[in-house]
């Protein structure tokens, strides 16, 4: 693939080993139902869930950047977006005491998993965002917080390729427009063993 690319391709870089997303979207549904948090638990026992993702770097932004984040996920339809940020004094955010220490601990302990090199402990600086609702609701938005973040932090790069392997997408989805069951891929092109 990357020959290819470079003989066929517009001159663009491809760089190797392929790189992991750097901002990995993390189910985090199982820590909520009965944590104390009564608005993420409320959603868990309707059905919802709850998915999060760590970002290194910037618990030092001012909170108008994520003021500007809460507003974009309102823009695309979310209630609002959780956020918190590991400093040097601990976990800081408009939830970090409503959450308690044990549920901030576990969140993050999760989330850091999703970071470049799957560190154990969430590294100062980093902050977690979160969002809950319809599981199909909540894939949409954390996708786009992902990209919103990847732009605003000059993440993403408009003139090279990124190889990524891709991994159990779902067979199925849910067609917004005709609201019917359809393939979310060509199911030939990635055989899952067993079905």
């Amino acid at each position: 693939m990357v020959g290819l690319f470079r003989d066929f391709g517009p001159g663009w870089s491809v760089p190797t080993p392929f790189v992991r997303i750097p901002l990995t979207i993390v189910e985090v549904s199982d820590l909520f139902g009965a944590s104390g948090f009564q608005l993420f638990d409320g959603i868990i026992e309707s059905g919802g869930v709850v998915r999060g993702l760590a970002t290194p770097g910037v618990a030092s932004r001012p909170r108008s950047f994520f003021d500007g984040l809460q507003a974009f996920a309102q823009q695309q339809g979310a209630a609002g977006l959780a956020w918190l940020a590991r400093t040097s004094d601990g976990f800081t955010g408009p939830v970090a005491s409503t959450m308690g220490t044990g549920l901030v601990e576990r969140l993050a302990t999760r989330l850091a998993r999703g970071l470049p090199g799957s560190p154990s402990v969430m590294p100062e600086g980093a902050a977690l965002f979160l969002l809950a609702g319809d599981r199909a609701e909540v894939t949409r938005w954390a996708g786009l917080l992902r990209l919103q973040l990847g732009r605003q932090l000059e993440l993403d790069e408009s003139e090279a390729y990124r190889f990524a392997w891709i991994t159990d997408f779902p067979l199925y989805e849910l067609d917004q427009e005709t609201r019917q069951i359809t393939f979310s891929h060509n199911p030939f092109s990635m055989p899952q063993a067993g079905l």
